[in-house]
């Protein structure tokens, strides 16, 4: 069908909604079809019947227009203070199925402008379980609370979606139902909530995220708020672009087989890429359904963040997880942190951090004690942090392992080490292998040895190279 002979309207309201919405469940009784929408710019007001939303989805329909730019939907008025969603579709446990959304822009820039608490209404996509469909070649403008915020996917595409200023109304202080005052939900980019399904595979490509609110890009398992009981699994999160997020870049929240792979995340308030799950030390709701598990993050740019590169943080387990390969630079705390926010208290297990750059940042790389017995850092290029004391700060406690090895293997280290073992060791027993390692001054490398005194100091002493006098460093 074609929107504008079948009834719709450029350039004003009217009853543009209504044409639409009969369009689409005209072809879905007919089983199926593409309502085609020309170059124009079109207005829809919210239904008559549901102030919640404009225009219900249904499965086998789709919506293309003439290009982003070019097919314009706009949503609200400046004096319409009420939110409401574009595309709907949150019928409790109807899982819609076989659309296309492509080649248009859905822009809510003026949608309830004096209107300043957030909530989750104003989305320009809002559908809660959805299989086999595509969403490409989208342009979402302005929208108050996330700007594609669909749940529970399976066999779904998100590919070359730019989301520019979306969940503007996002505010970092929020109050919660107990008066807490928490780090405010929802307002993202795109916002993937997951844990419905049994089988949710989803790809997340191509897409810029520009000065969003909460995230650029964020899944969040829903067993956080005791809906989802599934385990959220298979993933690809990569080749995309999200910078100046007023908080995070790229976010997962629970997940199990994750690639999150050559994004560049830049200049966002807070963290670059950032894990977790839980506040407050706290184990979340169906806490198991929250933990990170087999997490590849590779070949990705983070770089001036307002806070860390990377972090993975939480009160969930973390197992399995791989950094590799990214280039984390200029970031104003941390390059990678695991553990920074100190909400740990469930186990943490083959933890690798490899073949990173990670160069001018405030500070280099963070482990605090629950990461250091599992985490594996090897081959990683770490120079030119402004930190004055050792280039891997390794938590309060220091080298705080029961039965475990830590490698270090190799790396190099610049102007000073410090290793700090346990005050009360006790009977444990430790084992430190640091291998290959590169000690530099004053631009001249010189070799090492490596001892464990009987009270378990542990010397690390340089040797003699070009007439430079062996120095000894103990703790």
């Amino acid at each position: 069908f074609d929107f504008i002979e079948q009834g719709g309207v450029k350039g004003e309201y009217g009853n543009n909604r209504y044409v639409l919405q009969k369009l689409i469940n005209t072809l879905n009784t007919m089983g199926g079809g593409t309502i085609y929408i020309p170059e124009g710019i079109y207005y829809f007001e919210r239904a008559s019947d549901n102030a919640d939303y404009c225009i219900k989805v249904q499965s086998n329909v789709s919506i293309c227009g003439a290009g982003r730019g070019r097919t314009i939907l706009k949503c609200g008025r400046n004096e319409d203070t009420t939110l409401y969603t574009l595309f709907w579709n949150c019928d409790q446990g109807i899982t819609k199925t076989n659309m296309r959304f492509e080649n248009f822009t859905v822009d809510m820039s003026d949608m309830a402008n004096n209107t300043t608490p957030y909530n989750h209404k104003g989305k320009a996509f809002y559908i809660q379980g959805n299989t086999n469909s595509v969403y490409r070649d989208l342009e979402l403008i302005g929208t108050p609370s996330t700007a594609l915020g669909v749940d529970f996917l399976n066999n779904v595409i998100i590919d070359n979606v730019d989301c520019d200023t979306c969940g503007r109304l996002w505010t970092p202080n929020y109050t919660n139902s107990q008066g807490n005052i928490i780090e405010g939900p929802g307002g993202a980019g795109i916002g993937i909530g997951t844990g419905f399904l049994p089988v949710e595979n989803v790809k997340v490509v191509n897409c810029t995220c520009r000065k969003c609110g909460h995230f650029g890009i964020f899944f969040e398992h829903q067993g956080l708020f005791g809906t989802g009981s599934e385990l959220s699994k298979g993933v690809i999160i990569s080749n995309n672009i999200v910078t100046d997020s007023r908080c995070y870049g790229i976010g997962i929240r629970g997940g199990y087989n994750y690639t999150v792979l050559g994004n560049q995340v830049y200049g966002c308030v807070k963290d670059g890429i950032f894990l977790n799950s839980g506040e407050n030390g706290t184990e979340p709701n169906n806490g198991h359904l929250l933990d990170l598990v087999n997490i590849n993050i590779t070949g990705n740019t983070c770089t001036n963040n307002g806070f860390n590169g990377i972090t993975i943080d939480g009160s969930s387990k973390v197992n399995g997880v791989k950094i590799n390969g990214n280039l984390i630079a200029e970031n104003k705390k941390y390059g990678i942190a695991l553990g920074d926010r100190n909400l740990n208290n469930r186990s943490r297990n083959n933890i690798s951090v490899t073949n990173n750059t990670v160069i001018n940042n405030s500070s280099d790389i963070y482990i605090d004690e629950l990461f250091i017995p599992s985490t594996r850092l090897y081959n990683n290029d770490i120079n030119n942090n402004k930190c004055s004391a050792s280039k891997i700060k390794l938590g309060s406690n220091g080298l705080s392992v029961n039965k475990s090895i830590c490698y270090f293997s190799p790396f190099t280290l610049e102007n000073i080490i410090t290793m700090k073992l346990p005050q009360n060791i006790g009977e444990t027993k430790c084992i430190y292998s640091l291998r290959d390692i590169t000690y530099k001054t004053d631009n001249k490398v010189v070799g090492y040895s490596i001892n464990v005194t009987a009270d378990y100091k542990l010397e690390i002493s340089t040797c003699t190279d070009n007439g430079i006098a062996p120095v000894k460093y103990t703790s």
